[in-house]
């Protein structure tokens, strides 16, 4: 008797905690797997019987019962480490969508029978009076209603479905490489606020002095300070520069390297006039 009701207990835990996990996917998430999955849609290859199931699996995967039936079981994040001893067909909405994408079914009652084993599934699995059961009940009898009405949805409805899916799918798109470019446009930013490694800045030391002479008056134009504006010396110490003007500077001097590998001539000469213009100027840089 007390085994019976350890188990009951830890099947009405293993529930609540089911649900707590998949109602906790983000509407990120969502929108990601629908972005991802429109990307290998094809329906202009289904027949018309197939769109007419995509439209009601599409109307599924929207009512509010739908969360746990969306994904795979996860036994280790949900917490039904038996689940799969127990149910050995498991389906899932989202694999009936991939199905039909791949067009694995042949018939509408190839899909309605996938469907169906969903519910089927919740109720083996799940104790009778639990809320997914609730939930399977009302999924299945929500299920029934559409495809009962199937055969009454016209090709110019499910057009216009397809097209208002296709319209959401480029948005959704559209919005993903936007935040994706803002977010590259935010990192650069954020670098120049990023003070320079000790290995950047011997770097940065070597690669000043690959410059070509005509190049060095960028350097000075970026580090002079009030009181060096005549001066004939470009003096410096990398480590007490601010940090934009030393990011300022690495750029600059990356950039003119450059432009000498794309140009890939006269590098013998450019570095003859350097060793010539270093030993008539000066340029002071304390580098690590």
């Amino acid at each position: 008797m007390d085994t019976s009701l350890n188990r009951s207990s830890n099947k009405k835990r293993q529930i609540k905690q089911t649900l707590k996990t998949q109602s906790q996917k983000s509407r990120r998430e969502q929108l990601n797997s629908i972005s991802v999955s429109t990307n290998s849609i094809n329906n202009q290859g289904m027949s018309a019987d197939m769109k007419q199931c995509m439209v009601i699996l599409q109307r599924l995967k929207k009512n509010e019962n739908a969360i746990p039936f969306l994904y795979r079981v996860d036994t280790i994040q949900q917490n039904c480490p038996n689940y799969y001893q127990i149910i050995t067909e498991p389906m899932d909405l989202s694999q009936i969508e991939l199905n039909l994408k791949l067009n694995q079914y042949q018939t509408k009652s190839q899909f309605a029978a996938d469907v169906k084993k969903i519910w089927r599934n919740s109720f083996i699995y799940n104790p009778k009076g639990s809320q997914i059961y609730y939930m399977t009940v009302k999924m299945s009898a929500f299920f029934e209603k559409l495809f009962s009405q199937i055969e009454n949805i016209s090709p110019r409805r499910i057009n216009q479905y397809q097209n208002n899916y296709n319209k959401i799918s480029q948005n959704i798109n559209l919005l993903t490489k936007q935040v994706n470019g803002l977010a590259k446009t935010e990192t650069k930013i954020d670098k120049m606020n990023i003070p320079l490694t000790m290995n950047e800045k011997k770097q940065l030391g070597t690669n000043i002095r690959n410059l070509a002479p005509e190049d060095l008056n960028g350097i000075w134009s970026i580090v002079q300070d009030d009181n060096q504006h005549n001066s004939e010396v470009i003096e410096f110490d990398i480590d007490t520069l601010p940090i934009k003007k030393a990011r300022k500077l690495e750029q600059y001097v990356k950039q003119k390297l450059l432009e000498y590998t794309k140009k890939n001539k006269g590098g013998k000469q450019i570095q003859n006039q350097r060793n010539v213009f270093f030993q008539k100027q000066i340029i002071k840089m304390n580098i690590i």
